[in-house]
């Protein structure tokens, strides 16, 4: 019949159908699968550097950062505008005052000669009498209050450590001290202030005796182990009374010498007061070389806002140390070198390092001077002139010295001043992504990798493939004068540390490298900000711009993967509850342990 299709026309046509509604279904279940796997990664991705390093480390070797993307050494990408990684700086509402970290940095700081570290220390560290002509130089963080005394040859100050409590300074009673404050370091003869013995203070209090050291006892490979902290003026020490103390303790618990290091800016003469710590390490190094004088077989130095989380000794971490190894770095997580903590034996070549830090050149030319920078990418170095322009950070003249270091002793192809991004990425004022990706994160990628003929001994080597071998910052170990202890701190056979049946060292140091938010919550308030013009209503309150973290939010990020031998919070953490969390005795360390918010 006409109009009427074969049966088996029919069939066909109900079987596409059939199919295309099939089809539709299995498109809609997996979009749907898609979909929700999709949320379920934006809601529990929290991202940060550890998202930037394991990318950077994946098979891909994906590292990103604000001015382009690149895989590994084959392909390169650079952006025509920076893409900005974090909130801007008014979308974040402070009310709580900035806290000082080195005080006043120049925007270009500027020195017109070498600083010898050693002379330095010859001068202003000799010893007091009777084996010498110096001055005697003590102090002591008190314990019930925020406060701390400071012995400056013969006269005796007592400052406060209140924070936003108070700035005040005070005569101690019953001292022979006369009737005014310390108001500033200028005003200190002494630049180095040793730990006296908790007998001593109590001595000096109650009538006036010259205090003395507390004792130092050698430990395993570590030997004689000094601690110290620096500060560039008073006001940065006033809000670290409970990271002072927390130091103080540790050190005298394991009978470490603890030094703190007043530096004057006069020290620096103009260079920026982030490098007040490294004179001070390398003063302390030169000792050894000076007769007569206090010298240590470790010298350990922590920023004011890392703090002991545990009270296991640092040998746990020396016997991971090849003795070929002038320096030790331990591995945050981050996606480079961390200077917030950083060890040093005596050696001729370590010294030589501090003094090729403190006296590192971004540049001989002015900032503006762009024929002058096209000379210095040239030729690859700083030009020579009657000024030196230096860094305004630590760690890019950190990385500088060392991959200049590298470049001579195990062909890494870094170029220094001849990198593409050298004039616009490694002098930043505040994040340093940029100059560790195109500049140093770049030549480690493209070093062939005969290093392992360079660092002898037991540091790992023996297992590396020969050539193109870079797998991830642990590969630095392959290379010559740093040792990098792993994230995870384990080493065979390693001591009881804890008392509960640990027996594998916790990670050296962690810091908080996360987002307290979700990336699907950054996205929300990432939109919500583009619809208000950057309004500071879509972001929390008093947290720092990147992560978006409080303090609280930064602590419990350092509990995971059994929490951390020393915890590095950063100083735009430091507004609210964090202070009062941390343990300043054996006893609350064990209290707090896999509890980071115990004691808040």
């Amino acid at each position: 019949m006409k109009g009427k299709s074969s049966p088996s026309k029919q069939k066909s046509a109900r079987r596409r159908r059939v199919s295309s509604r099939l089809i539709d279904r299995f498109s809609s279940a997996a979009a749907l699968i898609v979909g929700s796997r999709l949320l379920v990664l934006l809601v529990t991705w929290y991202p940060g550097d550890e998202t930037i390093r394991a990318s950077s480390e994946s098979p891909l070797r994906f590292m990103f950062s604000r001015s382009g993307i690149s895989f590994g050494n084959r392909i390169s990408l650079h952006f025509s505008t920076n893409v900005r990684l974090e909130a801007g700086e008014r979308a974040i509402q402070k009310t709580k005052r900035e806290y000082t970290v080195q005080g006043t940095i120049a925007k270009h700081p500027t020195w017109h000669a070498h600083l010898n570290v050693t002379r330095e220390a010859e001068q202003t560290l000799e010893p007091p009498k009777p084996n010498g002509k110096g001055l005697t130089c003590f102090f002591r963080i008190h314990h019930s209050e925020p406060r701390m005394t400071l012995f400056d040859d013969g006269q005796v100050f007592v400052h406060d450590l209140a924070g936003e409590m108070g700035t005040g300074h005070r005569r101690t009673e019953g001292l022979h001290a006369r009737n005014f404050g310390v108001k500033d370091i200028g005003m200190l003869r002494c630049s180095h202030f040793r730990m006296m013995s908790l007998e001593s203070f109590n001595a000096l209090h109650h009538n006036g005796a010259v205090p003395i050291a507390a004792t130092v006892t050698p430990e395993g490979t570590a030997g004689r182990v000094l601690l110290m902290n620096s500060a560039t003026t008073l006001t940065m020490l006033s809000e670290y009374h409970q990271t002072l103390l927390n130091h103080q303790s540790y050190a005298e618990y394991h009978h470490y010498a603890y030094i703190l290091a007043l530096v004057k800016p006069s020290e620096l003469e103009g260079r920026s007061g982030k490098f007040a710590k490294h004179l001070a390490i390398g003063k302390q190094l030169a000792q050894k070389w000076l007769p007569g004088r206090p010298s240590w077989d470790t010298v350990c130095h922590a920023d004011l806002d890392a703090w002991f989380a545990t009270w296991a000794p640092f040998s746990a971490y020396a016997d991971m140390w090849p003795h070929e190894k002038d320096l030790l770095f331990a591995d945050t997580g981050q996606i480079w070198l961390n200077t917030g903590l950083m060890c040093a034996r005596p050696t001729r070549w370590a010294l030589r390092f501090f003094d090729m830090v403190v006296n590192a050149v971004f540049s001989g030319v002015e900032h503006d001077d762009k024929l002058g920078h096209e000379w210095e990418k040239l030729h690859r170095h700083a030009k020579s002139t009657r000024s030196f322009f230096g860094f305004k950070r630590d760690q890019p003249a950190v990385w500088h010295v060392l991959s200049n270091t590298w470049a001579k002793e195990a062909e890494v192809p870094y170029l220094g001043q001849g990198c593409e991004v050298w004039h616009d990425a490694c002098n930043p004022d505040e994040n340093p992504i940029e100059c560790w990706h195109w500049c140093h994160w770049s030549a480690l990628q493209r070093a062939k990798y005969r290093v392992a003929n360079h660092a002898s001994g037991t540091d790992g080597s023996q297992g590396a493939s020969p050539a193109g071998s870079w797998r991830g910052l642990q590969s630095i170990n392959l290379l010559t004068r740093v040792h990098l202890v792993p994230q995870e701190g384990v080493v065979p056979g390693g001591a009881n540390l804890l008392g509960r049946g640990e027996t594998k060292p916790l990670p050296m140091h962690r810091m908080c490298l996360r987002s307290c938010y979700s990336a699907l919550a950054r996205g929300a308030m990432s939109i919500c900000s583009l619809l208000t013009a950057g309004g500071s209503t879509c972001f929390p309150r008093d947290v720092d711009k990147m992560s978006l973290c409080d303090g609280r939010g930064c602590l419990l990020q350092m509990v995971d993967r059994r929490g951390g031998w020393i915890k590095h919070s950063g100083h735009q953490h430091w507004r609210d509850v964090l202070p009062i969390c941390i343990p300043t005795s054996f006893t609350e360390a064990l209290s707090i342990t896999g509890r980071a918010a115990a004691m808040c």
